[in-house]
Parts: structure tokens; sequence; C-alpha cells
């Protein structure tokens, strides 16, 4: 594992950082192991960085049944412990929540018994569905009290819940996560039972690549994207450059932040009510830079009016800024609708520079970021296409020559075969 920091300036964690695409092989390769594991991973990282998303999307991957949440800052110790209930005369029983006590194996079992009553009476049509591959997501675990970490210790280590000890399905995984106090999050101290319960520890920091990546498949501006690539000083600024301290600023540019600009681009169409309303949600310095770059960058022409003149189109070789949002737009566009402007857009880039061309074949052929196959298929149909592909095929192998001549080890340039031909 590597430090995934986005530039120099940005403050170092004292330990080992994990990519989210890292840390997702290491959740892939415990929860695929054949080896019973009690292992319960434990995500570090600040706030907004996509922690609980990555736990959601590689269960998902892995067509994991379900992912429970349960947010430990908001439960109870009864929540885990179980409420009291009469059992028999003088006694009595603790019942944890519904949803926790499914997860158990004294849960299946009674679930599973229902089931077969119900289909006695024909109240059932179906075989009982035993309780498939699930998370078990201890969020916010940080801000748990104290007074919740006991019986999280036994959750943890003995995958027991409740005063009862009822314990877990082998087919559920546990895994914590939570941000530290040196994250400017508000969090209790675990204890060191709770620490070394826990473990792997793993500090996840994403790289602006990652970010970049996510941001094009869910749509962020790209206006926003073509910026943060530009300047990726300003992708996290919750940490001061001189101290490495949290910055006392009322927000902070994050990987959560910046995807909220994104909408107030889309919303917010008075330039100075935009440029107020980007300074309230990443700070004076990101904001002021952002609408510098904005204002030029708005004058890149629409994926339409390439499109429509692709081969006459300016490619602002000259003015960096417009280029890299109309790389950008193009890689939205042909997203969103890949039969509509895969050819014309195709054709457009082949006449961009060749670090555009380069930036655009690198992505949408999947190279960069897994893309869906019909975009993939229509872009490799283009007739333009094979312009893009040997210009970028000539950029990998003067950066490979040039890799070698230094010394370093270097990838070999993609292959690229000619498509097949249309029927």
């Amino acid at each position: 594992m590597t430090s995934a920091a986005s530039s120099d300036d940005a403050p170092r964690s004292p330990y080992t950082t994990a990519s989210i695409a890292q840390t997702k092989q290491i959740l892939r390769d415990l929860w695929t192991s054949d080896a019973p594991t009690g292992l319960v991973p434990m995500l570090h990282g600040p706030a907004g960085i996509g922690k609980t998303s990555l736990v959601s999307q590689e269960a998902q991957s892995l067509k994991f049944e379900r992912v429970v949440k349960l947010i430990a800052s908001k439960i109870r110790p009864e929540d885990l412990t179980g409420v009291p209930y009469p059992y028999r005369a003088g006694y009595t029983r603790f019942h944890p929540p519904l949803t926790m006590w499914l997860l158990t194996k004294e849960g299946q079992a009674w679930a599973k018994k229902r089931h077969e009553r119900r289909a006695s009476r024909g109240l059932e049509k179906t075989d009982f569905a035993p309780l498939g591959k699930t998370v078990l997501f201890l969020d916010e675990i940080t801000l748990a009290h104290q007074d919740i970490q006991a019986p999280l210790n036994s959750l943890i280590e003995e995958r027991t819940l409740g005063a009862d000890e009822l314990e877990l399905d082998d087919n559920v995984h546990l895994i914590a996560a939570g941000n530290r106090a040196e994250h400017g999050a508000f969090a209790h101290p675990m204890s060191i039972p709770t620490k070394t319960r826990l473990g792997p520890h793993i500090d996840v920091e994403p790289t602006l690549e990652e970010w970049v990546s996510w941001a094009r498949g869910v749509g962020v501006h790209p206006a926003v994207v073509a910026f943060l690539q530009q300047q990726p000083v300003l992708f996290d600024t919750t940490h001061r450059k001189d101290s490495g301290r949290i910055n006392q600023d009322r927000t902070y540019a994050t990987r959560r932040t910046w995807a909220k600009v994104s909408q107030l681009v889309q919303s917010v169409r008075d330039p100075d009510l935009l440029a107020i309303s980007i300074e309230g949600m990443v700070g004076t310095g990101p904001a002021s830079s952002f609408m510098s770059y904005y204002r030029t960058a708005r004058n890149a022409p629409t994926v339409d009016e390439i499109a429509k003149h692709p081969a006459t189109t300016d490619t602002f070789d000259a003015e960096p800024d417009i280029a890299h949002v109309v790389v950008e737009n193009i890689l939205y566009a042909i997203r969103r609708n890949p039969n509509k402007y895969a050819e014309p857009l195709m054709e457009y880039a082949g006449r961009m520079h060749s670090a555009y061309v380069s930036m655009i074949a690198h992505a949408v052929t999947g190279q960069a970021e897994r893309q869906p196959e019909e975009v993939v298929a229509a872009i490799m149909m283009s007739p333009a296409y094979d312009v893009v592909a040997r210009t970028f095929a000539d950029t990998r192998s003067i950066e490979v020559e040039g890799d070698a001549a230094q010394g370093r080890v270097a990838v070999a340039p993609p292959r690229t075969t000619r498509r097949a031909s249309r029927a």
C-alpha cells in the first residue's frame, strides 16, 4: 500500500494509507477466503471520502444479499444486550431488535420453524430461504459512547449478541468504520480492548484518480472534474500545509463537498451568487480558484456544437482550461448517449492535442475506469476511433521509451488491434 495523497502539499498520515481500490481488494480477500475468519476490518478516514459507499459497493460486487448498517453513535446498550421480557414465572430473557435477531443462528432457526408452520397451513408457497451472505456494518464506531463499547466488544470478538450470547450466523461478515479526532471529528476514545479486537485497521485515503473515475460515472459537472485534475492541491483542504492540523474554517474542500459544488454549478445561474454559494461549500480559497477557472472554461463549446461540426470546431490547443473541460464534456456525453455521440466526438477528439487524445482514449476504452459495455462497443465501432487509438499508442510508446531511458520499469503500451468491422 502506498500513500494516496493527491499532492505534495497534502498532510501525510502517520500510517501507511490504502486507496479505495486497495481497500476493496483487502475486503474481497477477507470475504471470499475459504478459511473461516473472525477478523473485523476497521476503516479509518476523514468524513466524505466514501468509506460507507465502498463497503456497499464491494458487498454488491460480491453479490452479497445485503448490508445491515448499525450506526454505533445512535444505538443504546439495550440495542445489543436486548430488552428484558417475561419468560417464565420469576424469570426474564433479553431480546435484541428483530433485525439483529435474524442475523443470529438462533434467529434463523426461529425463522425457519415459523416458515414451516406457515407452510403447513398453506400460508407459504416457497421454500425457506436461509440467510445469505451479509455484511454487518458498524458505522461511526468512534462516536459510540463508552457504555456501548462493552457489548460491541462481545459482538466483535465473540460474535455474540445480547445478554443471552446469541451467536451470529456464519454468513455474517463484520466491518467497522469511523473518524479519528485528528480528522476533525468529535470522537470518543476507544479502549485498548476495543482497538485490539478490531483489525486490520486500514487508513483509507482515496486518490484523485479514483474520485475522478467515480465523478464521471455519477455525472459530476465536467468543469469540476477538469478543475481538480489541474488543481489537485485543492482536492482536500481539511488540513493546513504548515502544521497538518485541522483548519478552523466553517467548511472545507473534500470529496463530498466538491460533488455538491457540481450541484451548485448546475443550479445557480447568476455568477456572483454562484461564487457566494461555492465559497459556502468549499471555503474561500478553493472557491476563488474554481470561479476564476470556470469563467474561462464555460466558454467551451457544447457537445452538440462539436457533434454538429466535428471537423471544424476549435480544439483549443492554446487554451488548456477550455480544452480540459471539452475533454470532460466529451466523456460525459459519450457515457450518457454513446449511439448519438461516439462517432462525431471521436472524430473531433482525433484532432485534439495528443495529451487530450490520450486522456480520452484511456477513459473511454475502460483502461482508466470501468465503462458500460455499450459505451466501449460504440466507440470501438466508430470509424474515427483508429486515429484516437494510434495517437494514444504513439503517446504511450514515447512514455515507455522515456521510462526505459531513465531506468524505470514501464508498462507495455496498450494493444490497438483493429476493431471488428460493421456487419
